[in-house]
């Protein structure tokens, strides 16, 4: 039959690959195949997630129409070993999430704008002679706002710090 079937070029409907002993791979092997090493370096650990916690806004079999909850089992085809974890909602996922995030954030908004000590910008402002006390105002409030200019201020030689502050005066006014 299977000559007959070349000669007519039709398939048999259990496929080529069937006929010539290449079977597909079994729900064990295909798992194998599928799940990554753990040396990946995008590999994601789902150790603690077997047990979500699932919340419904309204069921129908709620009597007075609160929420429910309903707890399910998530289907594993490998063995992770489990951990015991405080089951969390994904409302509590979220919130850590965001609190990493936030803090993550503060941490480098304080590591970007450091602080500048008033006292030690008005310092270095006057010690530049023949500035009015008005330049020397604008100038302290100029480099106290911009932590850069201030470092770039203190490397310079004094007869070039006057003219940096002259031509900074003229831009801010």
């Amino acid at each position: 039959m299977e000559d007959l079937l070349s000669d007519v070029n039709l398939h048999p409907p259990w496929g080529d690959d069937h006929t010539h002993g290449f079977l597909p791979p079994s729900g064990v092997e295909a798992v194998e195949i599928m799940t990554p090493p753990h040396n990946e370096s995008d590999h994601i650990d789902l150790v603690g997630l077997e047990d979500i916690e699932i919340i419904n806004e309204i069921s129908p079999s709620s009597a007075n129409g609160q929420k429910t909850q309903s707890k399910r089992k998530a289907v594993s085809f490998v063995d992770v070993p489990h951990t015991k974890r405080k089951s969390t909602t994904p409302k509590d996922v979220i919130a850590d999430s965001l609190a990493k995030m936030a803090s993550s954030f503060q941490d480098y908004i304080s590591a970007d704008t450091k602080k500048l000590d008033p006292t030690e910008v008005c310092d270095e402002v006057n010690a530049i002679p023949d500035l009015s006390e008005e330049e020397q105002i604008k100038a302290c409030a100029w480099l106290i706002e911009d932590d850069k200019q201030f470092l770039m201020l203190k490397t310079l030689p004094i007869e070039k710090k006057k003219n940096m502050i002259k031509r900074a005066y003229e831009n801010i006014s």
